[in-house]
């Protein structure tokens, strides 16, 4: 790959990243983009796979927030979402004070797990909604500092239009 090709591709990568910058900003405030992220991180580790993605797009839509945001968010805390299921089950376990389950076959297998993730919930509500308050509160004030909307000037803002 000679020079003239990389500078383009670098260049290409640049205003690519700025587009997207622009449509994921799409107006919001600060406040709103740290809500966004905020719920974004602490219902993608919601315990019950399959759950977060349909929980996002509902606090989406009830809290008029940017969806393709949130979902980012969501299916990039992906993975901490499988490391943290056996400490949320732990946790829910010492929570409502019940020895961990046993392994079982058959009908008996499915109440287990039943209760292993309601405890995995319970656990859950008690650690990600204080600590998705704290990291609202975090990030708002983040990003109220150095505001997004300053970072592309009004020209940028027209040229990608």
């Amino acid at each position: 790959m000679n020079w003239a090709t990389l500078a383009v591709w670098q260049g290409g990568w640049e205003v690519c990243l700025r587009r997207a910058r622009v449509w994921l900003s799409a107006g919001m405030s600060p406040e709103t983009m740290a809500l966004s992220v905020a719920l974004g991180l602490v219902l993608g580790v919601f315990p019950v796979f399959g759950f977060p993605t349909l929980l996002c797009t509902f606090a989406a839509v009830s809290l008029r927030l940017n969806l393709p945001v949130l979902q980012a968010v969501n299916y990039l805390v992906y993975p901490f979402q499988i490391a943290l299921l056996v400490p949320f089950v732990r946790c829910g376990e010492l929570l409502f004070r019940t020895p961990a389950a046993p392994h079982r076959e058959g009908v008996t297998m499915f109440w287990s797990l039943a209760a292993s993730m309601l405890h995995a919930v319970g656990a859950w509500f008690c650690i990600g909604l204080p600590a998705g308050v704290l990291l609202y509160i975090v990030l708002a004030c983040l990003l109220r500092h150095c505001d997004m909307r300053r970072l592309l000037s009004s020209e940028e803002l027209q040229s990608l239009r």
